[in-house]
């Protein structure tokens, strides 16, 4: 393994693979295989949009960093499980009008918090599935998702938007 030595605020490091960690306005922080991190300043960068989690690899030009993404089939293909329905479904169906059955906990993917929302219902008055419904009302027909016909949610079952 070769020793790269990058100058200004680089660390030396002795891969020039990495992983973005961090974007922000001004810089990109990559974390490097060996454990360091690696500041490239925007401003002396060439290079597509990258994203946090892709993986890099970084040189330099003189005054001009240029970082290569590297797609691997285990870094091209992962994609994070999300769940998408119709807007008007989930608040009418999932939300209202079987809330009580917790459907809409069980759509986004919620199983624990379903179940427990079934046996809780009956007990709170079932006030949890008007929350529920007045939650979901807001977020399909406010300003959230007022231009998509869809709601989506992520693996965890939180909102996207």
């Amino acid at each position: 393994m070769t020793t790269i030595e990058l100058e200004g605020p680089i660390i030396k490091s002795t891969s020039n693979r990495g992983t973005v960690l961090k974007i922000n306005a001004h810089d990109i922080k990559i974390g490097m295989e060996d454990g360091t991190v690696t500041t490239v300043p925007r401003t002396e960068m060439s290079a597509p949009e990258f994203n946090v989690d892709d993986v890099v690899e970084i040189y330099k030009d003189g005054r001009e960093y240029i970082l290569r993404p590297i797609t691997t089939p285990a870094t091209h293909t992962r994609k994070r499980p999300t769940y998408e329905y119709n807007k008007n479904f989930f608040v009418w169906f999932g939300a209202f009008f079987f809330g009580w059955l917790a459907i809409d906990r069980f759509m986004r993917g919620q199983i624990a918090i379903g179940i427990l929302k079934i046996f809780i219902g009956p007990y709170t008055l079932f006030i949890w599935d008007l929350i529920d419904w007045l939650i979901a009302m807001s977020k399909a027909y406010g300003s959230s998702y007022a231009d998509r016909s869809t709601l989506t949610f992520d693996k965890d079952g939180n909102y996207l938007r």
